[in-house]
């Protein structure tokens, strides 16, 4: 008994007298606990957190405040951002689609988000959403100008401007078709019935918007930017006039600036292999995750600052890595 009081007592002497020692393993020991009991969260495609302006996630319900069964708001994963609805009939509801969560919006429904620096970029951008349109979505009674993101560009004006996700309603076919933001373009087929990723980018402030339907472009057009960021914006419906709808959103995502191919691509990926979308998405797109051959083939999406400045991508005369930077200097491996 008295050897271990001894030991007890030198121990305690050690320590006592130690306060560096100490202060070390205290640091040691909360350094562990934020490397270890702290959960890092995911942004899509890897992603920085500051990539994004907007991340609405239906599969996070933490995210999603119901009334009963109806949605009264769906919070933004990247900057807290509220889109809600305070008027009982204009609620969406939380709804299952092929095992997966959606917000679906039945009939003149929308969820609305304030004036914000984050709602409209006036410098670029991509816009990416997992949509599902029913196959009993109804024919608009008024503006075709609706989709699931829309933008208010000003007092009673809804131009096709940026960013926008436009679902137009086609009377000579009876479909419902994905329109390219400034053209109205309508070459993409119905969209009802199936689970679709619908993009609309920008590169910069005045210039070619290009639509893209399951990561295969189609829709072009030249705009000008809302230069003017701060406007109110709606998912699920048309901001500000809403029109009867029946649509199903999963996903969005809305960067500030503009991500550049291979981070498209990257994003692409990223919601078609979480919503079980790959057999709608491009092949080109899809073979850069899985290649369908086993023979080595460079489909290369991005490594380090893709779609920046620095970068490397793949080149088609050798089949490498290809090298270029800011100062023009560039090689092959």
């Amino acid at each position: 008994m008295n050897l271990i009081k001894n030991k007890r007592s030198n121990i305690t002497k050690f320590f006592g007298k130690n306060y560096f020692l100490k202060f070390f393993i205290n640091l040691i020991i909360v350094t562990l606990c934020n490397h270890i009991c702290v959960a890092q969260t995911y942004y899509p495609g890897g992603f920085a957190k500051t990539t994004f302006n907007l991340w609405f996630d239906a599969s996070d319900l933490s995210t999603v405040t119901l009334s009963g069964t109806h949605v009264t708001q769906w919070k933004d994963k990247a900057n807290l951002i509220n889109a809600s609805q305070l008027t009982v009939s204009k609620q969406p509801v939380l709804s299952t689609l092929f095992g997966k969560k959606a917000i679906e919006f039945n009939g003149i429904q929308g969820l609305d988000m304030a004036n914000s620096i984050y709602v409209s970029p006036g410098n670029g951008f991509n816009l990416a959403q997992v949509v599902y349109i029913y196959t009993d979505a109804p024919i608009p009674a008024t503006d075709n100008r609706i989709g699931t993101y829309t933008l208010n560009a000003g007092a009673n004006t809804l131009a096709r401007s940026t960013p926008n996700i436009q679902l137009d309603y086609v009377p000579a076919d009876s479909s419902y078709r994905f329109a390219g933001i400034g053209s109205g373009n309508r070459s993409f087929p119905d969209l009802r019935g199936r689970v679709s990723i619908v993009e609309n980018y920008m590169a910069a402030t005045l210039g070619t918007t290009t639509s893209m339907l399951n990561g295969l472009a189609s829709a072009t057009g030249n705009v000008t930017a809302v230069t003017n960021s701060g406007n109110p914006a709606t998912l699920g419906n048309r901001q500000q006039f809403y029109a009867n709808v029946h649509w199903g959103v999963s996903e969005t995502i809305l960067t500030g600036s503009p991500l550049g191919t291979f981070g498209r691509s990257v994003i692409e990926l990223y919601l078609a292999w979480k919503w079980n979308n790959t057999p709608n998405l491009n092949l080109d797109v899809l073979a850069m995750y899985n290649p369908a051959d086993t023979s080595f083939k460079n489909k290369l999406v991005a490594i380090g600052n893709g779609g920046g400045t620095d970068t490397i991508t793949s080149t088609k005369n050798n089949n490498g890595l290809g090298f270029a930077n800011t100062n023009a200097i560039s090689g092959f491996v």
